[in-house]
């Protein structure tokens, strides 16, 4: 092959792959869009907490729950005990997130997850959930991409499915198996 004829068959492969990703659909999960969380796990885009975020989690039962066990320093800066990271439930630019407590804010045996849609304009709790992960998933229902817990014991293992109604999750499926031994 030539130089000419390698340059425009280089070209040509080029043009193909750009026409390929151009064409994919556009609420295609972007390749680095983290959906899997842990109660101990890293986030790919961590983000503080914000003032407006962190009263609304505050306003959840399992937040006030956890801050009646919380020290005097603790309550002061309720915001340390929460983590959060950026998702997109809706495949629109608005930014929701995952938050992940920490300390008071979890189960003994399980971490506590809150799913906050519109973090930035009017931040909405839409799903507290507790499990050893929390995952979402690339299905929807009401534009919205459904959400699935998991919980272990020794024993036994919940899935947990939830559904987007219009302004919250609900759980729409929930399966116990036993574990091997």
């Amino acid at each position: 092959m030539g130089t000419v004829p390698r340059t425009a068959f280089v070209l040509a492969l080029a043009l193909v792959a750009a026409g390929t990703l151009a064409a994919q659909d556009k609420n295609a999960l972007p390749v680095h869009e983290q959906t899997t969380f842990t109660e101990d796990g890293q986030f790919q885009h961590p983000v503080s907490v914000s003032a407006q975020v962190l009263k609304v989690l505050l306003e959840t039962e399992a937040a006030k729950e956890g801050l009646a066990f919380a020290s005097d320093s603790e309550r002061s800066n309720a915001a340390q005990l929460f983590r959060a990271g950026e998702v997109q439930l809706d495949g629109s630019k608005e930014i929701d997130l995952v938050v992940i407590g920490v300390g008071w804010m979890s189960g003994a045996d399980n971490g506590w997850f809150w799913v906050v849609r519109s973090a930035r304009k009017n931040p909405q709790v839409v799903l507290f959930a507790g499990g050893n992960s929390l995952n979402i998933m690339g299905s929807t229902t009401q534009g919205y991409r459904d959400i699935r817990s998991l919980f272990s014991t020794a024993s036994e293992t919940r899935n947990s499915i939830y559904h987007f109604d219009g302004k919250q999750y609900k759980l729409w499926k929930e399966q116990w198996k036993k574990n091997p031994n």
